[in-house]
């Protein structure tokens, strides 16, 4: 008579099962935690984009402003000392600009200086109130945002009308981001 043997199969799991387990459990981790980080990326960067439109719009407006102190005024130049600092010419529009420092009046206007073509403008200073390129206050820190202005008369017989235009970089991770804001503004 034959003997039927009972061979028991013994419970577990395999090294590819557990394999594959390990694999499913860490794209389960790890994806979200990808996304929660793409997320934090953006976020940063929507802050620094925001903070570089205030920035532009702030010497837009500077510059408006002086334009209006001198018409209001009777001045000779429609843009004062911007016309000095500030000005380029249409055939060389990468030249250099100004920064303006809209906390710090100098006579009549505020404070503008000529960037320097080889070490650019400098960086932007803040205490968390305000910003401006005060150097002298150690309230100020440096933030990691530059600022250039150039103002260029558009062709025009009168040379009456301008374009402002105002760029805003900033490094963000491996590389250099900035923010153009153009803006025309016409003798009233």
């Amino acid at each position: 008579m034959k003997k039927i043997v009972n061979k028991t199969k013994k419970q577990g799991f395999t090294l590819i099962e557990t394999m594959i387990a390990i694999t499913i459990m860490l794209i389960a981790v790890v994806a979200p935690m990808s996304l929660a980080q793409d997320g934090i990326t953006a976020a940063r960067l929507a802050q620094d984009q925001i903070v570089a439109f205030y920035l532009a719009q702030e010497g837009v407006e500077v510059v408006r402003n002086m334009r209006d102190y001198n018409k209001i005024n009777n001045q000779d130049q429609l843009f004062g000392r911007l016309d000095s600092d500030c000005k380029v010419e249409l055939v060389n529009l990468t030249a250099p600009g100004c920064i303006i420092d809209a906390t710090v009046a100098a006579g009549d206007y505020f404070w503008t200086q000529r960037c320097s073509a080889s070490s650019g403008c400098p960086v932007i200073r803040s205490n968390t109130e305000k910003y401006t390129y005060n150097l002298v206050d150690p309230a100020f820190t440096p933030t990691k945002y530059t600022r250039e202005i150039r103002v260029w008369y558009v062709e025009d017989p009168d040379r009456k009308d301008v374009k402002v235009q105002v760029v805003v970089t900033w490094p963000f991770q491996q590389s250099t981001r900035s923010y153009t804001l153009h803006e025309n503004l016409l003798e009233w």
